[in-house]
């Protein structure tokens, strides 16, 4: 997905973000439509699931931000930064164990960030990296902007972790896509650099687009699925006289199966 945003960075960040939103918001509607399931999931998790679209859309926009100024490998790389976040809040908010081995990589990965950012004051000149150079206070801004995206994502993934596995994984991913669409196509004319560059994709750049948005919604499926299997798998591990079980459980020594909406159909 990276290499085709890349590939792309020709348009605007939040043009690429309005289109690769559209295309993952037509996706799950269909789906959803198709297997009767409801648009805006449960009443009870609606505000969780519109505050986790809100910090997606902002990881989203810096991640594609960054990936349009960076390298490729740096933008990458700073990406990778949001499950160091995500242990610190998750600790902050959901009190998770946040260990010293934690804390140690989490040292190691910030300090990795100073080698991708060059400050000026310490590395001097302009950065160069694979043959691009990059004045060194756009550099800042943009792996500023994708730490940014890499702590929205982690307020993201703490939100998912908080909804649990009673939302169906295309919810999830459809409150995501319908709040990117509306949110960067008002961004699109708000920011005047992003009006005035905003222009109809070429043709030949309609193949990388199509790879990038089938990869995007792809890649959050998998790992709403893989995630939900995860929150099941932590919450029925122990011994059997730990594990919850529901009526029929109880009645005759079985346990609750996993949710079906985390595998059906996908």
């Amino acid at each position: 997905m990276n290499l085709m945003v890349k590939v792309c960075s020709a348009l605007p960040s939040f043009e690429i973000v309005a289109i690769r939103a559209i295309f993952g918001a037509v996706g799950c509607m269909v789906y959803l439509s198709i297997y009767r399931i409801p648009l805006f999931g449960p009443p009870e998790h609606r505000k969780l699931l519109v505050t986790r679209g809100c910090f997606g859309f902002i990881g989203l926009s810096c991640t594609y931000y960054s990936l349009t100024v960076l390298p490729l490998s740096d933008a990458t790389v700073l990406s990778f930064l949001s499950p160091v976040f995500t242990g610190i809040l998750a600790r902050i908010l959901l009190k998770e164990r946040f260990g010293l081995p934690d804390i140690l990589c989490t040292i190691l990965s910030l300090m990795g960030v100073v080698f991708i950012a060059r400050p000026e004051f310490i590395f001097g000149g302009h950065s160069t990296s694979n043959d691009e150079v990059i004045e060194p206070l756009k550099r800042m801004v943009a792996v500023a902007i994708s730490i940014l995206g890499a702590v929205a994502a982690g307020f993201a993934y703490v939100t998912v972790r908080t909804i649990g596995s009673g939302v169906h994984p295309l919810v999830l991913v459809n409150y995501l896509s319908m709040i990117s669409t509306v949110l960067a196509t008002i961004c699109c004319f708000a920011f005047p650099s992003q009006r005035a560059a905003a222009a109809v994709p070429p043709l030949w750049m309609l193949a990388p687009l199509f790879a990038a948005c089938s990869t995007a919604l792809l890649g959050q499926v998998c790992w709403v699925v893989c995630l939900g299997c995860g929150l099941y798998l932590q919450r029925y591990a122990g011994t059997p006289q730990q594990r919850p079980a529901n009526r029929k459980g109880r009645e005759g020594g079985q346990h609750e199966l996993p949710p079906d909406h985390l595998l059906a159909h996908v």
